[in-house]
This record gives C-alpha cells, sequence and structure tokens, in this order.
C-alpha cells in the first residue's frame, strides 16, 4: 500500500512490506524491530527515535521508487537527507511510524481446520 506524507516541500511516496525490516537492516545495520521496542521503553531515546523514524522514511521512500536496494548505502541516505530540514522527519514522524505499522496488520484470517 503506498502512502503519500509531505515532508518539508515534498510529497513522498512510502511503502512498507515484509522485506522493509530487512532492507533497513541492510542498510543501516541494525534490527529495525529492535530499535522500536527499546526506544518506545524510555523516554532519553527520543533522539534516537527521531533518527530512526528519518531512516525508515528512506527505506520506505527507495522501496515505493523501485530504487536498486542492494546498492543504497549510508552515504546515499546521507545525500538524501541533506534536502531536508532537521525538524522535518520529527514533524513526521507519527505518520511515518504509522505507515509502517498499518502494513504490519493482517489483511487475512486464519482458516478454521
Amino acid at each position: 500500500m503506498i502512502t503519500k506524507i509531505k515532508v518539508g516541500g515534498d510529497e513522498l511516496s512510502l511503502i512498507a512490506n515484509a522485506a522493509t525490516p530487512f532492507r533497513f537492516k541492510q542498510i543501516f545495520g541494525t534490527d529495525l524491530l529492535t530499535v522500536f521496542h527499546t526506544t518506545t521503553k524510555s523516554e532519553e531515546n527520543s533522539m534516537i527515535l527521531s533518527e530512526v523514524v528519518s531512516q525508515l522514511a528512506y527505506v520506505m521512500s527507495k522501496q515505493a521508487e523501485k530504487a536498486d536496494m542492494n546498492h543504497l548505502s549510508i552515504d546515499d541516505f546521507y545525500a538524501w537527507l541533506e534536502n531536508y530540514e532537521p525538524m522535518d522527519f520529527i514533524m513526521m514522524g507519527e505518520d511515518i511510524i504509522n505507515a509502517y505499522m498499518a502494513s504490519t496488520i493482517p489483511t487475512s484470517t486464519a482458516k478454521k481446520n
């Protein structure tokens, strides 16, 4: 499912799917679900969470662009991030996380045997 979110002066198309946490780890070397779990337990981790939100937006926007995910790097992320203001991702953090979390809701029900 494509979600469009206005970040700064851009409208980003974001896609989250089963590959998203694996692509996140491939590019950033960190397990996305572990980061979400540990940062939601402590308010002092809000800076880490804002960093993760921008990283997640990057992965989901590159998935929406159908970019070659195998060739993305931290340097590509930094170059992409330079197009935005520091507060852009903090202001849209909830919408970005919701776009990701919406992909984790099951769309079918289990069959009874």
